[in-house]
Order: C-alpha cells, then structure tokens, then sequence
C-alpha cells in the first residue's frame, strides 16, 4: 500500500498479510489492511490514519493537550474522529457530560464499531456520545450550544482533499461563536515538515480569529513525519509539566501510553526549523 505525500515522494506499507476491507463510499475510498508490524491499518484515500500499534502516538498528545488545560470540561463537540479513538481518550474525564461527534462518513462510524471496538473501548456506544452524521460545516450552521472543548480530527487539510473548506475564516468565525467562555478549541493542522505552505497558511487564519493560538508539535511513527495542532482560545493558555501530572493525578487519568507532563510540556516547544511557519 502506497501514500503519495509529494509528486515525488512515496510512503509504502508493505500488507504482507490480508487485505480485510476495500470498498468506495459515498465520501472516499477506504482500505482497512492487516501488517504484520503496525496490526490493522485504516487508509482513507491513499492516505495513512491510524494503525493499532501506535494510533496514541496521535490521540493522546491530541486529547490531553487541551483537555488538560480547561478546569471543567463539560460539553465536548468533535468534527471528525469517526475511529473513536479520540472519543475513548475524552471519556477518561468524569466532568464529561456530554460528546457531540461530527462525522461525514457513516461507513467510517460502522467499521469503526466493527474493526476497532477494542482499540476504541466501545467508545462510539458509549451514552454520552452522540453521534452526527453531515458534514462539520453544515452541522454547526444550525448550533446554538456553547462547548467547552472543541476538536477538528479530519484527514489532512490541503490539496484537493475537502477538508480543506473547513480551514477558513468562515468556518472558525462560527467556531468561535460555540465556545464557551473559558472554551478551547483544538485542531489538527497537518505536517509542518511536508506541508509547511498549508500549516501556515492555517495558522494566519488561527491568528486573526482568536486572541491567543498554541501550535503544538510532535512525532508520529505510522505518519513517519511530525505533524501539528494548534490550541485557540480568547483565554489565555499556560501550563508547566508539574501541573499536568497533578491534573491527571487528580482526575484518575494514568492509563496513557505516551502523554506525561514532560510530553504535554515539550510538544508546545516549536523547533526553530519550524518557527517561521507558526510565528
């Protein structure tokens, strides 16, 4: 199996076991493969999203570097995120009352409860999960709900992919709108590395919607490259290693993988071959 990053640079997964699932729906064409090396492999249009082996490499730093930082998380809205991985990892906090999951893809949200139950903990059935099938802008046109954290988990934004109309001024302008006061949004922003032209230009639009932007960074293995997210808010966001791990101390939350206080720390420490990209 093969990802066309570049029109000269190739990322290949070698099956070396079964192909479990290829079909085309409505949105995209999906893959599910079976490698030996990462277990099962969820491939949305020739591009990587997750793998068995290493999905909290993306999902913890994810979750935890925004949850972690609002004193109360209440109502949380997801656009995207149909695996339910990152569902599983909000469901860890007991504040948590309510989770909004927006996923254009029905076929997603079905092989997800089918194929990865285990890795999501059943996280899609879970009753304070709700689940929307339309599209993340269409969706929130029609919201008059104010949330404490919102996450955009979609494919990555640039190219032809249609995600890309979600990175506008219009759409986090109605984002903004659906926080609450303290509200933090959370979104992924792609790889600085392959796409430097699309994390900025995401990042200018970030800037002239809200007060104070946090991009966040860091590794990981399936994607072999770094890949970005950025923290908005009109409060602004601060926090050291120590206080991390007494917030996950306090709230129960130690079964992770990856996330610590050093990790949630260091991932806000931009590499100055990136600086450019997110000043």
């Amino acid at each position: 199996m093969v990802e066309i990053i570049q029109d000269d640079l190739d990322q290949k997964v070698s099956i070396r076991g079964k192909l479990i699932l290829n079909k085309k729906s409505k949105f995209q064409k999906i893959e599910l493969i079976k490698n030996k090396f990462f277990g099962k492999i969820l491939n949305l249009d020739k591009d990587f999203q997750l793998s068995e082996k290493d999905e909290f490499f993306y999902h913890e730093p994810f979750c935890h570097s925004s949850m972690c930082l609002h004193k109360n998380p209440q109502n949380v809205l997801i656009i995207g995120g149909g695996d339910g991985c990152l569902v599983r990892e909000i469901l860890k906090y007991k504040t948590v009352e309510k989770v909004d999951l927006v996923e254009i893809d029905k076929t997603i949200i079905n092989i997800s409860k089918k194929y990865f139950n285990k890795l999501n903990k059943g996280s899609l059935n879970n009753k304070k999960v709700n689940i929307h099938i339309e599209e993340g802008s269409k969706y929130i046109d029609n919201l008059n709900e104010k949330y404490d954290v919102i996450f955009i988990d979609v494919t990555d934004p640039q190219g032809n992919n249609s995600n890309v109309l979600l990175y506008k001024d219009t759409f986090f302008k109605k984002i903004k709108k659906l926080l609450s006061k303290k509200g933090i949004l959370n979104t992924y922003s792609g790889s600085p590395f392959f796409y430097p032209k699309s994390c900025k230009r995401i990042q200018n639009i970030l800037r002239r919607n809200f007060k104070f932007v946090k991009p966040a960074i860091w590794y990981v293995p399936l994607y072999q490259t770094f890949i970005s997210a950025s923290l908005c808010s009109n409060t602004f966001l601060n926090i050291t290693p120590n206080k991390i791990d007494l917030i996950l101390k306090k709230r129960n939350i130690w079964d992770l993988k990856y996330y610590s206080g050093k990790i949630g720390f260091y991932i806000f420490n931009i590499p100055k071959c990136f600086a450019l990209i997110f000043k």
